[in-house]
């Protein structure tokens, strides 16, 4: 796919080799069946009307709903929101808590309710998920995927930390100890002093042995 004007409208950027998605619908009635934003339209119609989807507790089960316009035809999403700008990019609700809504239907109007989406990557869309846990750290209101991206520590050993009972403080700035490729921890050597001696898992009794680094210094 190619990153170019459309020629047909010469709007915005297109990611098919020849029309963007909207000229396609328009010149072959719907035509859009193949395009990444069919797919999106229809996920996110998917999880709002239909019980049977695997989603549906969380969208349609808990009110999340789609536009009157939107849910009439793909055309209308595409027109309102573009071609996907990127391949790397997801629908996103702005509000977690509000519905997948163009914001000037007139059910939208006679509601209140806003345009509520956008394309966003999946870390942005990771980050406004219902779920997320906020934490409170040096005046900061931030998630955990937040503050392990700010801090450098992994998401799951953070997660383990404050859930064994560590100060936020201490979870965030404790150093992480390296691991082995294998996962397991990594140590000392006694030779070199470097961190490329494991724990190696084998079938002997005791079930450990701590073997050599890559300076090939046996333990004793």
């Amino acid at each position: 796919m190619s990153n170019i004007k459309c020629p047909g409208c010469g709007g915005r950027k297109a990611w098919t080799a020849k029309k963007c998605a909207l000229c396609l619908g328009l010149r072959y009635g719907h035509g859009l069946s193949r395009t990444v934003e069919y797919r999106a339209w229809q996920t996110m119609r998917q999880r709002c009307t239909a019980p049977t989807n695997p989603a549906w507790p969380e969208y349609g089960g808990r009110g999340i709903t789609m536009c009157a316009r939107w849910l009439a035809d793909v055309r209308n999403f595409v027109a309102d929101m573009g071609n996907k700008p990127a391949p790397n990019l997801e629908i996103d609700r702005i509000d977690n808590d509000g519905g997948y809504w163009c914001g000037k239907c007139d059910e939208c109007s006679a509601l209140g309710r806003p345009a509520n989406c956008r394309w966003v990557t999946r870390c942005v869309n990771d980050r406004n998920r219902r779920n997320n846990k906020f934490i409170e750290f040096r005046g900061e209101r931030l998630t955990l995927v937040e503050l392990s991206m700010r801090y450098g520590v992994p998401g799951d050993t953070l997660a383990f930390r404050l859930r064994k009972g560590w100060t936020v403080e201490s979870a965030l700035l404790t150093p992480v100890k390296p691991k082995a490729p294998n996962g397991s921890q990594a140590l000392l050597c006694p030779k070199c002093k470097g961190k490329g001696w494991y724990g190696v898992r084998i079938s002997v009794s005791p079930g450990w042995r701590r073997d050599e680094c890559d300076c090939r210094a046996v333990a004793a």
